[in-house]
C-alpha cells in the first residue's frame, strides 16, 4: 500500500493509487490481477491449456463481450517483458502518473470528487495496439443489477448462478455436491468447450480448429463502455457482431495483431435443467452497494447491515467451507440444507 498523501487518510491514498498499481515481474510463467469482492469457484475446471500456452493475455467475461476490454475481475498475463511493459503505454499510468495523482489530490483537498479514469480502457486499448494475443471467454458471473432476483450459490468448492425462482433445497445442495464430485481433476487442462467449424487462426482451437470470423469495431456504439474515455472504447458493432455474440456462452472472442475475431464453441454442459449455471467465480459488483439498503433478496428477505455478511469460518471449516448463498440481501449460510 502506498503511504498516505499529505493531509489525506490512508483510505483516500488507497482510492487514489489503486488504479495505478502495475504488476511487478515474478519468476512465475503467468501472473494475474483480480478483484477482492468475489467468490472463487472451481477455477481449474475452467482453465484451458490453450489459454496458458497460446495467448499473451486472457480474461473471463460475464456475457458482455460486445464491450472488448480486459476485465478487472480476472485477467491473466504471460510473464514476458513485452507483456509486462504494456501498461507504460498509458500516460496516466506511466510517465505522467505523478501529475495525475497531484491533480487528484488537489481536487480532493477542495472537497470535490476526483476524475474516474478507468485503467481498464486505456490498458486494454494499449494491449490490442501492441499486437498482444488476447482471449476473452464467458466464464464468470456478476451481480450487475441492483434489483436482481438472481442468487449465487457456493457448494462444495463450485459456484452456481441460479434464478430467483429456483428453490434452494437440501436436494439441490446434494445434487450440486454430487455434480462437483463427478468433475475430474483436469491436470492436462483440456478445452472446456471445443470450437465448432474448420481449423485456422489464433490458437488453433485447442486441437479442434474452429472458424474465425472478423469482428467489426466501433468506439461510439450506444451503451458500450460508458465508464471509459471514448478514445479507448472498443465495441463490437453492427448486426453481424450482434448475431455473432448472441449466445455469449457459446462463443469466444480473440485478438491478434490488433484484429478481433469470434469463434463458435460447443456447449460446455455447465447448465442444469433448472437453468443454474456453473461459473468460475462470482463478482459482487453492484450487489455489495445495496446490502444495507431496502432492496429485497431473491428469497424475499430484506437486507440489513447484519445479514450482508457471515461470521468468520472456523479453522476446521477452511478446507471444506459450508454452502452459502449470495443475493442482493447479503450472504447467508445454507447449513442444514
Amino acid at each position: 500500500m502506498a503511504p498516505a498523501a499529505d493531509g489525506l487518510s490512508d483510505g483516500h491514498a488507497v482510492r487514489l493509487t489503486s488504479p495505478f498499481s502495475p504488476l511487478m515481474a515474478s519468476p512465475m510463467a503467468m501472473r494475474s490481477y483480480a478483484d477482492l469482492d468475489m467468490i472463487i469457484g472451481n477455477v481449474p475446471l475452467f482453465l484451458e491449456h490453450e489459454e496458458l500456452e497460446t495467448f499473451d493475455i486472457f480474461t473471463y467475461t460475464f456475457g458482455d463481450q460486445q464491450v472488448l476490454y480486459l476485465r478487472g475481475q480476472w485477467t491473466v498475463h504471460r510473464n514476458r517483458p513485452e507483456v509486462n511493459e504494456v501498461w507504460r503505454r498509458c500516460a496516466h499510468l506511466g510517465d505522467e502518473i505523478e501529475a495525475e495523482l497531484a491533480a487528484k489530490v488537489g481536487v480532493m483537498r477542495q472537497g470535490q470528487p476526483t476524475r474516474f479514469l478507468s485503467a481498464e480502457g486505456c490498458y486494454s486499448h494499449a494491449a490490442v495496439k501492441a499486437g498482444m494475443r488476447i482471449r476473452m471467454a464467458t466464464k464468470q458471473a456478476v451481480g450487475l443489477e441492483m434489483h436482481s432476483s438472481e442468487q449465487a450459490l457456493f457448494v462444495a468448492g463450485a459456484v452456481w448462478l441460479c434464478g430467483g425462482d429456483v428453490l434452494v433445497s437440501s436436494a439441490l445442495i446434494a445434487r450440486l455436491r454430487e455434480r462437483t464430485g463427478r468433475e475430474p481433476c483436469r491436470a492436462s487442462l483440456p478445452p472446456l468447450q471445443r470450437p465448432v467449424g474448420v481449423a485456422g487462426g489464433v490458437g488453433g482451437g485447442g486441437g479442434g480448429g474452429g472458424a474465425l470470423t472478423p469482428l467489426p469495431l466501433s468506439s461510439t456504439e450506444a451503451g458500450c463502455g460508458k465508464w471509459m474515455p471514448a478514445e479507448f472504447r472498443m465495441c463490437a458493432s453492427g448486426a453481424s457482431a450482434v448475431e455473432a455474440l448472441r449466445e455469449p456462452h457459446m462463443v469466444v472472442v480473440s485478438a491478434q495483431d490488433g484484429v478481433f475475431f469470434t469463434q463458435r464453441l460447443e456447449d460446455a454442459g455447465l447448465e442444469l435443467e433448472n437453468h443454474c449455471r456453473q461459473v468460475a467465480f462470482f463478482h459482487f459488483q453492484e450487489w455489495k452497494k445495496v446490502w444495507a439498503s431496502a432492496v429485497p433478496g431473491a428469497d424475499g428477505s430484506q437486507p440489513s447491515a447484519t445479514n450482508a455478511r457471515i461470521a468468520p469460518l472456523r479453522t476446521d471449516q477452511l478446507l471444506n467451507p459450508p454452502p452459502f448463498r449470495v443475493t442482493t440481501a447479503g450472504v447467508s449460510l445454507l447449513e442444514g440444507r
